[in-house]
């Protein structure tokens, strides 16, 4: 308990130093000419990837350092060489944009190559840990009584939950799809092919980030991998369904595409980031002595109640401010500003402000309004 006050007690002062006071900064960097181009030397300091690198361990630590090097030391400057340089940008400009338009996408695939291994690597110990919960689940009762900290829940209940789940997504893959005037075979391909690739894929990636959450903590999870791996895979799947139905031919159809592959890569992280934190519950419960099946269902009632809330809070927040891009329509707004700039306001305003206000509320609910 010293330690963790000591810790944050110590963090708080550098925060606070950085980032209220401005007395020393926590990013820095130094520009240099390379040949024709130019490159940077990015330096900073942060309390938690501190904290972060302590828990990760030097390799790590050291891939990341070796990483930076390549990039900025390698491709930065070689493709500012090469590259014609755009009229009226600044180096620092241009090599920032040619880091994100390519040479960041070297680290994704590298993060890709590393989440493959991994699944790879764990294959084993998830073969043999899903051995050992099938054994468990067909344990009698009598065994079930004396073995309390091996038993998980009853394979009857996990296929009912299983099926809940099969249920929802085909909802929650319907529900999306269907806003786009498409044919029904395609809107029920698309469906189909969005649930597989949440089973499958999300079996996957549910048991090796749970297995090394539940191995090491979540900070070891390889959850970015796996959200890589997820938009290739979703979108190469949406990307033949659309070649082989014309999708590509409008800008509507292009936009949808994309949407739709995103959205199947949300439910593939969704899985892993719940997988994270459900196991490492479920190692905290190993560690005090807890019942597997009893703490199972607190966390299907604890996830059931994440969806329930999360969902209208966030649709709530861009309702009353928006999304960066994605501003919602205020309709009301843009009727209230005209009526105020017409001559006679009051009586006009009174009539229609009631009007509309009773308008928003059957369509979109008090919250639009508010």
């Amino acid at each position: 308990m010293k330690e963790i006050i000591s810790g944050t007690a110590i963090a708080g002062f550098i925060s606070l130093c950085a980032n209220g006071f401005k007395v020393f900064t926590s990013e820095w960097s130094v520009w240099f000419p390379f040949g024709a181009g130019v490159s940077q030397l990015p330096l900073g300091f942060s309390v938690a990837l501190l904290g972060a690198g302590y828990l990760i361990g030097i390799a790590s630590g050291l891939a990341m350092l070796v990483g930076t090097l390549i990039a900025w030391l390698g491709f930065v400057p070689y493709y500012t060489n090469v590259l014609p340089f755009p009229d009226g940008s600044s180096l620092a400009d241009f090599a920032q944009s040619v880091w994100a338009s390519k040479v960041r996408f070297i680290g994704a695939g590298t993060i890709g190559v590393a989440a493959i291994w991994t699944l790879l690597t764990l294959l084993k110990p998830i073969v043999d840990g899903i051995r050992v919960s099938v054994k468990s689940m067909k344990m009698s009762q009598a065994e079930r009584d004396t073995h309390r900290m091996d038993t998980d829940m009853k394979p009857v209940t996990i296929a009912w939950v299983f099926l809940v789940l099969l249920i929802g997504l085909v909802l929650c893959f319907y529900s999306f799809v269907s806003a786009v005037p498409i044919s029904p075979a395609l809107l029920w391909t698309l469906v189909a092919c969005g649930v597989v690739i949440a089973v499958l894929v999300g079996f996957f990636v549910a048991a090796a980030c749970g297995y090394m959450a539940g191995l090491v903590g979540t900070s070891s999870s390889p959850i970015s991998g796996i959200g890589i791996l997820g938009i290739i895979i979703s979108s190469l799947v949406v990307y033949a369904i659309a070649s082989m139905n014309h999708l590509f031919a409008t800008q509507s159809g292009v936009q949808f595409a994309t949407a739709l592959a995103l959205f199947m890569t949300s439910v593939i992280v969704c899985i892993a980031a719940i997988s994270n934190d459900n196991l490492q519950d479920l190692k905290t419960g190993q560690l005090v002595g807890a019942t597997p099946w009893k703490q199972q269902i607190a966390l299907l009632i604890g996830s059931v109640a994440g969806a329930v809330v999360i969902a209208p809070v966030l649709n709530m927040l861009y309702e009353a401010y928006g999304f960066t891009g994605a501003m919602p329509c205020r309709l009301w707004l843009l009727v209230l500003v005209f009526i105020y700039r017409q001559p006679c306001r009051p009586r006009l305003l009174l009539v229609l402000l009631l009007t509309i206000l009773s308008i928003v509320i059957w369509h979109d609910g008090l919250v639009s309004v508010v």
